[in-house]
């Protein structure tokens, strides 16, 4: 069994291009300790100053953060030449292959479960922007990839962040030139981040509204359409004209529709106060879903055991 920096490396749960996320155990570890993650550069990966600095990147930001909604970072360094972070383990699905495991069985959406996924994605969105360095200097954490497949469902129904690889922190220049190409999911961008504009905490929030609709719904709200070329999707995107399905109980439509304003400064003020009138909102309609049917459902689907994170099968445009 191959061994990495005091851990033995027990499975590869991805590839996800210049780095491996494997699940690891400590050297010597007793049976019950609970096993981990560790991703590290590729050799290849090393050498290039560009993807270097954004895994030291991620690495920061993951070791500065710490809520119950947001993967927790346990350790980094370097062995054998190569960077690596230690995270903990979410035992169980992301939430688009959960979606799609729904699907498959013939079920239909649950609006309370797509809730309660959403509203733990913006707990921990909000600590994210408004987190503090050791100093007490605000980080702004801006992730800039929120999207079902970085919401981690555990088996006991808690709901975790992940995936800060292309997040950008206030010291760091936060504006995309679309010329150079924007990296992310671009079904789930706000316009401005597709426009090349300057991206903060708004951004997320709208990218967290698409992905309740989607959820919600089983309907991506930005599909490429026979005919439709990038440039066209691209538009699309940049315009925001998005269209809250009917079927939405009205008040819970309504706070959606306001966290995709095109403007920025027409959204809610923070992503606690999107999740503070998404739960008023559900109170009202009579919804009530948390961690435990999460967890329930998780069971029912056979989604429970710890398995290597596929691609996804939805095109990221």
């Amino acid at each position: 069994m191959e061994r990495f920096a005091g851990y033995e490396v027990l499975e590869l749960l991805d590839d996800a291009g210049s780095s491996l996320i494997h699940r690891v155990r400590p050297v010597g570890a007793p049976a019950h300790a609970p096993d981990v993650v560790l991703k590290r550069l590729k050799p290849t990966a090393e050498g290039v100053s560009k993807l270097l600095d954004q895994f030291l990147n991620e690495v920061e930001i993951t070791m500065l953060l710490g809520h119950p909604n947001v993967v927790r970072g346990i350790g980094h360094g370097v062995a054998d030449g190569l960077h690596f972070v230690v995270l903990e383990l979410v035992d169980g699905p992301d939430a688009y292959r959960l979606m799609t495991a729904m699907q498959r069985a013939g079920m239909a959406p649950d609006l309370g479960v797509a809730l309660h996924i959403c509203l733990s994605a913006l707990r921990g969105l909000h600590h994210a922007h408004n987190a503090m360095t050791i100093r007490g200097q605000p980080l702004r954490v801006v992730h800039r990839d929120v999207s079902p497949d970085n919401f981690l469902c555990a088996r006991d129904g808690q709901v975790k962040l992940a995936d800060f690889g292309i997040a950008k922190l206030s010291t760091m220049d936060v504006t995309t030139d679309p010329a150079l190409g924007i990296r992310g999911k671009l079904a789930y961008m706000s316009p401005e981040r597709v426009r090349g504009e300057p991206c903060g905490p708004e951004s997320d929030q709208f990218s967290a509204a698409l992905a309740f609709l989607e959820l919600a719904t089983f309907r991506a709200v930005y599909q490429k359409r026979s005919g439709m070329t990038d440039v066209d999707l691209r538009e699309l995107v940049a315009r925001a004209e998005v269209d809250v399905p009917r079927e939405l109980p009205r008040k819970l439509g309504k706070c959606v529709k306001k966290a995709l304003a095109p403007q920025p400064r027409k959204r809610f003020e923070s992503c606690a106060e999107f999740a503070d009138e998404l739960t008023d909102a559900a109170r009202d309609a009579g919804l009530r879903a948390g961690a435990p049917e999460l967890s329930e459902l998780i069971g029912k689907l056979g989604l429970g055991r710890l398995s290597p994170r596929p691609k996804p099968a939805r095109p990221t445009f």
